[in-house]
């Protein structure tokens, strides 16, 4: 079947796990012999492409040929996205006083990247707005990753009568709580009703979606993230390292439903107990700030250490390094992290009311304001190597059966089901 994918981001040029679900199962589906083109709001040269094709939405150009044969992209195919402006970083956007008119608006996005920032949701609707162009594009399903590319999705439904799937990976109520942008979460309740179906990446985010949004459960189909054996893993292993200092690890955006504050109050119970040990937190967000207030105020300042934002090949060090991992997630619909994690041998700490606890049954779960428990886990993994080598040997035989071609399997059967919608 020929599927019209629209996406904002794409290996390497990434900064969520968004990214990473299209490639995977984009490239999974390709493998099973649908045809697959991806449409990115620009293509910068460096993509993986695969089987499948990549258009860049900026001037409706298919650049597949261009990245197969690793050429450089003309000087005219490389100038920033004309849909808007620049988006700023945090530091500029404190600097142009943006933090104080734009923050209700889209404060949860600051200090991501270019795709998302104060104008990330004036981007998303331009980008909507250009989809005409794909309307004689041969297709036979659209399918949309998330809130950012529904309303292109949206638009080429109307204009062509072809069934849309809306893949879910998190909501705008699940991403900030109350305080998170109502014209998102009016576009995300609008891609919700008129999608043809909608697909999520965990039962628990399907539980959300009937309970909280009125949705038939037979318009959700369950589909869950895969993982990937890292690219760079044998280049960066440094687990038979005897390290003198532990280090327990955070990594993701410092927002709402990722509970940094949580993390923040577990490493303070456990340092009393285990001195010889460093809280790496890395990643940007709304929370950031906060975060570092309150170790300083803690006095904490010797036992963690902020890297900012990391991908690439500098995100999965830390990984490697790490001895723990921990995601005490408030409300998660998946949480690649983890799975990540355990692929470079780091065992991990999940929050129970995140969807990849689904999934990883061998994992230590923990209800996320349970901080002692919390604690008492780190604890236990960082004193007892055994304990950590068995957690991380179950949960790789489980990542067995979590890969993109089972996702592949159960989304071609969706797609079957639409093609007779």
């Amino acid at each position: 079947m020929r599927v019209l994918t629209f996406s904002w981001e794409f290996p390497p040029h990434h900064h969520s796990g968004l990214g990473k679900a299209c490639e995977g199962l984009a490239k999974a589906l390709a493998d099973r012999n649908h045809q697959v083109t991806v449409v990115l709001p620009r293509i910068y040269g460096e993509e993986r492409v695969g089987k499948i094709r990549l258009i860049s939405l900026e001037n409706g150009r298919d650049l597949t040929d261009v990245l197969k044969k690793n050429e450089i992209l003309p000087p005219e195919l490389k100038k920033r996205h004309p849909l808007a402006k620049p988006a700023f970083a945090i530091q500029e956007a404190r600097a142009a006083g943006l933090l104080q008119h734009r923050a209700a608006d889209s404060h949860q996005y600051f200090g991501r990247n270019h795709s998302f920032g104060p104008e990330c949701f004036e981007e998303a609707i331009r980008f909507g707005e250009r989809a005409h162009i794909l309307a004689n594009h041969p297709f036979d399903v659209i399918h949309c990753h998330d809130w950012l590319t529904i309303g292109a999705g949206l638009k080429l439904k109307a204009m062509t009568g072809k069934p849309l799937i809306f893949h879910v990976h998190s909501l705008e109520s699940e991403r900030s709580g109350s305080s998170g942008n109502h014209l998102i979460d009016e576009l995300e309740r609008r891609g919700l009703n008129d999608a043809t179906k909608v697909v999520t990446v965990s039962h628990h985010a399907k539980r959300h979606l009937v309970s909280e949004y009125g949705l038939p459960e037979e318009k959700i189909w369950v589909i869950h993230n895969g993982v990937s054996k890292k690219e760079g893993e044998a280049t960066y292993r440094v687990k038979t390292e005897v390290k003198a200092e532990k280090t327990v690890l955070f990594a993701g955006p410092f927002v709402f439903r990722k509970g940094p504050e949580y993390f923040v109050d577990a490493a303070a119970l456990v340092i009393p107990h285990f001195r010889n040990v460093k809280f790496v937190m890395s990643g940007s967000g709304e929370k950031l700030d906060a975060m570092l207030r309150k170790v300083n105020e803690w006095h904490l300042g010797d036992y963690f250490h902020f890297t900012g934002f990391l991908d690439g090949d500098a995100l999965e060090r830390v990984f490697l390094e790490a001895d723990l991992y921990v995601m005490p997630s408030v409300d998660d619909p998946f949480g690649f992290q983890p799975l990540e994690a355990i692929v470079c041998d780091t065992p991990v700490i999940i929050s129970k009311q995140s969807g990849i606890a689904e999934t990883l049954r061998h994992a230590l779960a923990v209800d996320f304001w349970d901080v002692k428990k919390m604690a008492e886990y780190i604890l236990a993994i960082l004193r007892y190597e055994p304990l950590a080598r068995d957690l991380v040997q179950m949960a790789q035989r489980e990542l067995h059966q979590l890969h993109w071609h089972a996702s592949a399997e159960a989304f071609g059967k969706l797609l079957e089901q639409c093609q007779h919608h």
